[in-house]
């Protein structure tokens, strides 16, 4: 094949769409491309792909989703509201995640790539069933509300390259028990924690210079 892009609202809202096979000349996905797709469970992302466009795939029924090592770019809303969806791997090479990337999902567990800097605002926001967040080094800051709400979160171990963590990153994560800071985090904006009812014990490092009020 020598497709090399899948274009805007390709399969918008295909209902009834339970399969596919992208060929390996693919090289983006474009926004909104499988959008509603509420019968299709199973997604491999070809290894050329370098992009996911905004809202790819929101709402769909993806419950084994899989990327390329060539991913660069995953789009903001791309994979927001997919109820079923499980464990998810981004890739070292993937280097941007828009906003609200998992917002609402189903997400089990996600191991986050080194190539991510920033992980972005509200990206994991109210998915209860996250219940294990696998860090890299080379994330530099957690965004505000990025992880609000995943209610079924009990540690949380962040890397020693964060310096910053945002407004109500994790706020009403209730599960959570224990939180590892790591050695790099400088500032903790305000209520980074609020409502994390379970929450233990807690050892600032020396590394933190502000809590915002």
């Amino acid at each position: 094949s020598s497709l090399r892009t899948i274009n805007e609202c390709a399969f918008y809202n295909c209902k009834s769409l339970s399969s596919m096979n992208l060929p390996a000349s693919l090289e983006n996905i474009a926004k909104y491309s499988f959008c509603g797709t509420t019968a299709l469970q199973t997604v491999v992302i070809p290894d050329n792909v370098t992009t996911i466009g905004i809202y790819a795939f929101y709402g769909s029924a993806v419950k084994n989703l899989t990327f390329g090592t060539g991913l660069e770019v995953i789009g903001y809303y791309s994979f927001a509201e997919t109820a079923s969806l499980g464990s998810v791997v981004i890739p070292d090479n993937v280097k941007t995640l828009g906003a609200n990337v998992f917002y609402n999902s189903g997400i089990s567990s996600v191991k986050i790539g080194s190539g991510i800097q920033t992980i972005p605002y509200q990206a994991f926001k109210s998915c209860d069933s996250l219940g294990n967040i696998e860090f890299s080094e080379g994330l530099n800051s957690i965004d505000s509300e990025a992880f609000n709400a995943c209610k079924s979160l009990l540690s949380i171990e962040l890397p020693n390259s964060l310096l910053s963590i945002g407004q109500g990153a994790f706020a009403f994560c209730y599960g959570v028990k224990t939180i590892d800071f790591g050695t790099g985090v400088t500032t903790i904006a305000k209520q980074a924690f609020a409502n994390c009812t379970s929450l233990e014990a807690i050892e600032i490092p020396d590394s933190v210079q502000t809590i915002a009020d």
